[in-house]
Formats: C-alpha cells, sequence, structure tokens
C-alpha cells in the first residue's frame, strides 16, 4: 500500500536537507573566497575529510551562484565591474513588491541612486555607485537595503564616471525618461529616481566646477560673494531667474558660465537631487570642534604668559576639555604632532569622531562648557550659541 503521509514526510526531510546541503556549501564558498584557497586545496582537504562535501559539489554550486546575476567589466581605461542597473533593479523591486502585497499600485516606488569615493591608500582609490529603494525605510541605511552596480579603481573625476559608469549612466537616464520599467512577469511599475551623495560628487556629476567657485550653488544662482547675506529669504534664490534646473545647467554649458564646465551625467531635475545630511553634519561639527580647541590652546598660551615663572600650568583649560568630553561617553584625545627630528611641531591633531559621537557633542557638550571658564569671556556667549543653535537647526530638519 501507498503511504501518503510518510510519503510526504519524506519529502519534507528531503527538502530540508536540501536546504541545509545549499547553506553549507555557500558557507564553504564564502571561506574559499575570503582566504583566497583555490580548488585543488579543497580537493585535497575533502579526500583527507569524509565531513566536506566533494570537491565538484563546490564547483557546481559556484557555478549556479555565477549565473545569478551577469557582471561585465566597465568601459574605459581603469579596471572595474559593473551590474546591469535595469535587471538589477527589476530584481530589487520584485523582492519588495512580494514582501509588500499591499503596496498601492499607482504609487511609484522611489529608488535614489548613490555614487562616492573611497581612497584605500596614497595610490589607490575606488569609485562606488549603488541604488536603493526609498520605501525599504531604515533598510536604505544598511548593506541589505543597497545594490552596488557599479565600482571602478580611478581617481574621483568626471571624466571616470563619464568613461567608466556610461553604460550605467545610459541605464539609468532611460530609466528617468521612461519612468518605469517592465518586470518579468509583463508587469509595468511606475518609479520616480533621485540623485544623493556628498556635495563634491554632486558638483561632479552635474557638470559643475567646485565648491569653490563663483556659484557653487547646485540648486541656484548664488555668488560667492553674497552667501553670507542671510537677509534674503528662501524664496529668493529658489524661485524665479535665481533658480537652477537641468535646462538652465545645460544652457549655461552651452555659453560657459555659472560654473558649469561639463555637461550634467544625469538627466535628472534637481528638485530630485539630494544632498546627504550627514557630510554636512560632520563637516560642520569638525569646524565647531577645531574652533573649541584652538580658542582653548589660545587661552592656556595667554594664561602661562600671565602666570610667573614658578606658576605656568601647561594645558590646565585643553586637558578639563578633553576630560568633559570623555565624560560625555566619547573616546577623544589630542596630541601634538613631531617633526621629522621627533620635536614638537607646535601642530595638534586629535581623534577623528564617528557620526554618532558628534551628535552627542552637539546636544551635551555646550551646557558642559556653560559650566566651566575655559573660553575667553568676551566669545564664550557666541561658540555657545553656535552649537546650540546648529544642534536646535540638526534637530528639527
Amino acid at each position: 500500500t501507498f503511504d501518503y503521509c510518510s510519503q510526504t514526510n519524506n519529502d519534507q526531510d528531503s527538502e530540508h536537507n536540501n536546504d541545509s546541503d545549499n547553506k553549507t556549501l555557500e558557507t564553504l564558498l564564502y571561506l574559499l573566497d575570503k582566504f583566497c584557497a583555490g580548488d585543488e586545496f579543497y580537493h585535497e582537504l575533502s579526500i583527507i575529510s569524509d565531513n566536506l562535501p566533494r570537491s565538484y559539489l563546490i564547483k557546481q554550486k559556484r557555478n549556479e551562484l555565477n549565473k545569478l546575476c551577469h557582471v561585465e567589466r566597465v568601459p574605459g581605461h581603469y579596471p572595474g565591474a559593473q551590474l546591469s542597473f535595469t535587471e538589477t533593479l527589476k530584481e530589487h523591486v520584485t523582492d519588495y513588491l512580494n514582501s509588500n502585497t499591499d503596496h498601492p499600485p499607482n504609487k511609484p516606488i522611489r529608488v535614489k541612486i548613490s555614487c562616492d569615493g573611497a581612497k584605500r591608500s596614497k595610490t589607490t582609490n575606488f569609485m562606488l555607485i549603488s541604488f536603493s529603494l526609498l520605501e525599504t525605510g531604515d533598510m536604505v541605511m544598511s548593506s541589505k537595503g543597497n545594490r552596488t552596480i557599479g565600482i571602478v579603481n580611478g581617481p574621483e573625476k568626471y571624466e571616470t564616471l563619464q568613461a567608466s559608469f556610461a553604460d550605467i549612466l545610459n541605464d539609468i537616464n532611460n530609466v528617468i525618461k521612461n519612468g518605469k520599467i517592465t518586470l518579468d512577469d509583463e508587469k509595468e511599475i511606475s518609479v520616480e529616481l533621485f540623485l544623493g551623495g556628498d556635495y563634491k560628487f554632486l558638483l561632479m556629476a552635474m557638470g559643475l566646477s567646485g565648491a569653490t567657485s563663483d556659484y557653487a550653488c547646485l540648486w541656484c544662482l548664488v555668488h560667492r560673494l553674497f552667501r553670507w547675506d542671510t537677509t534674503k529669504d528662501l524664496k529668493y534664490y529658489n524661485e524665479g531667474k535665481f533658480t537652477r534646473t537641468l535646462e538652465t545647467l545645460k544652457s549655461d554649458l552651452t555659453s560657459k558660465c555659472h560654473s558649469c564646465i561639463h555637461k550634467p551625467l544625469f538627466d535628472i531635475e534637481l528638485d530630485h537631487i539630494i544632498l546627504d545630511e550627514l557630510h554636512l553634519m560632520l563637516r560642520i561639527t569638525d569646524r565647531l570642534t577645531e574652533n573649541i580647541l584652538q580658542e582653548v590652546m589660545e587661552k592656556d598660551a595667554k594664561d602661562n604668559f600671565n602666570n610667573p615663572k614658578g606658576k605656568k600650568l601647561e594645558g590646565k583649560n585643553l586637558k578639563k576639555l578633553v576630560q568633559v568630553i570623555n565624560g560625555l561617553g566619547v573616546n577623544f584625545s589630542i596630541w601634538e604632532k613631531k617633526n621629522a627630528d621627533g620635536k614638537g611641531s607646535g601642530t595638534y591633531d586629535w581623534t577623528s569622531l564617528m557620526g554618532s559621537e558628534k551628535k552627542k557633542l552637539i546636544k551635551l557638550l555646550p551646557d558642559k562648557l556653560n559650566e566651566l571658564d575655559i573660553l575667553f569671556p568676551e566669545s564664550k556667549e557666541t561658540v555657545l550659541k553656535l552649537w546650540r543653535d546648529f544642534e536646535e537647526l540638526y534637530k528639527n530638519d
């Protein structure tokens, strides 16, 4: 007789074993790649141990995984690899829709394109381009929520982006133009693309000269000599003749004006370009921290100059500042740089803080500084106001 229940249980056990075997093979492949171990090494090892899968199974699993994505060499002179943006986007959108069946059918899926450079050594620099779905929420901030579609070992310049990511840029601009993608089941999905990154990349990608040029703002035509003027409201530069658009960037390139020196690489409207707030926060807090350190050291030098020779207190105020920062749960220290002969250079360096540590400083440090007498009395109120105003601005952003 045929035992249906017994057969079903056997099938389930078989599926469970297959899943377990696949995970084992994938784990072994990961370790072999991580430690650069070849197939010959694993073959010899599998002969010694009866518990390891045979080497032909490892090769089969590698071929199966290689078929999941098609990796190509990037065009241009620099070495690199790329994936198809359109195909990878289709996979990512399909996964999202399968796990979020309640997504409104008429609501476009928002896609953020990001690019950044990473300096690995004095002579090695990488540029990476990736994308994420803004609908995935907090996953956008994790590696699981981002898909890298291109990487190139080359300088962080406009020419590198233009040549090495030419195929990817063409794919992205086609999707922007069409405003939709067609999934494997012939279902059309509306998409809305955004561009994000640090300011250097955004200016470079949209063909502007740089952050120190006369017209360095990507969104308006304010001249660098008038950036200090805060009497104008937001509408003054964001509406009317001072507003930049994608079309004005292209027309300004023709006449070589307003710091436009290259053709924009992305055919995306400027209101869909997002400046990375983390880079802004890091840069501003670096300036605030540097200014406090410089002032405290100047106060130490002045106090020592006024004290009698035998009563000098080297770095008294600076030591208090470091103690206060450490007391906030932030590991911080400062040291004097050495010359080639080992003597002090008179210049100082300090601990580079992470984003979470900087957020803690802008929130807690002003109140602590207010209780201490380590700043000059004539500038103390201004310094504290700068810190508190920026904390309020960042908190409400």
